[in-house]
């Protein structure tokens, strides 16, 4: 739930799907209305499927829901007249049924989502849950985590060594990771200059479909220090940008 001093805006379950849904107070009563339906496959007709993570930007004008089990990001305004459906290539999700889409064997997307008033933050994982538990079980969990402008144009992707959940104030990435005695991770972030491609299609707009998006303008970029709170010293994090 996002709430601002009269309005909260929340995704919640509803006949077949989920749904952003908005109240607002008005006097000594509450107006509910629903504002967008995040169901869209004849495949999935319960909640469940539609699971993902949601924010409003603390500007207040901007929200943004990423599925977990579909690599499908919409961000929108907060009256959802203007849509932008951000979906990227990936197999098999449509033919598979709510039993199988909630699986530990079927791939997850989206774990966490975090937003300052220029970009929001997705914890990305893109593996399956067993894949991921085996890699946590040897020592070698990692995590992406993806940055977006308010537009919905990808800005930078960043893998960190440990699996956890992350949030982001635009300075740094907080990361917890649970399977540690001090499971608190900070994440330094220094500006660079690169120009970034990702493969995506966009439902809402002709010109992203089935193409490689080049955004039109530098994104900042983002290297890493990684601090951990056991002890004062520091060691470097890989990072991968994408």
């Amino acid at each position: 739930m996002c709430s601002f001093p009269d309005t909260f805006y929340y995704a919640d379950n509803v006949p077949r799907g989920k749904a952003i849904i908005r109240t607002v107070y008005q006097g000594d009563s509450l107006q509910t209305e629903q504002i967008y339906n995040l169901a869209f496959s004849k495949k999935h007709r319960s909640w469940s499927p539609y699971i993902g993570d949601f924010i409003v930007s603390p500007s207040g004008n901007r929200m943004v829901y990423a599925y977990k089990y579909f690599r499908k990001i919409l961000v929108m305004d907060t009256s959802a007249q203007t849509v932008r459906d951000i979906t990227f290539d990936v197999d098999g999700v449509e033919a598979k049924n709510d039993v199988l889409t909630l699986g530990p064997d079927n791939v997850t997307y989206y774990w966490g989502i975090s937003a300052t008033d220029d970009y929001f933050f997705l914890t990305y994982s893109g593996r399956t849950p067993l894949q991921v538990s085996r890699e946590n079980g040897k020592g070698d969990g990692y995590i992406f985590v993806e940055q977006y402008d308010w537009g919905g144009n990808p800005v930078a992707r960043y893998k960190l060594d440990h699996w956890g959940r992350v949030v982001s104030d635009g300075k740094r990435l907080y990361q917890v990771c649970y399977m540690y005695d001090d499971p608190l991770f900070f994440v330094y972030i220094a500006r660079k200059r690169i120009k970034l491609v990702c493969k995506i299609k966009g439902q809402n707009d002709s010109s992203l479909k089935n193409t490689f998006y080049i955004c039109s303008r530098y994104g900042e970029v983002y290297t890493f220090i990684l601090h951990i709170i056991r002890c004062i010293s520091c060691i470097g994090i890989r990072v991968c940008i994408q």
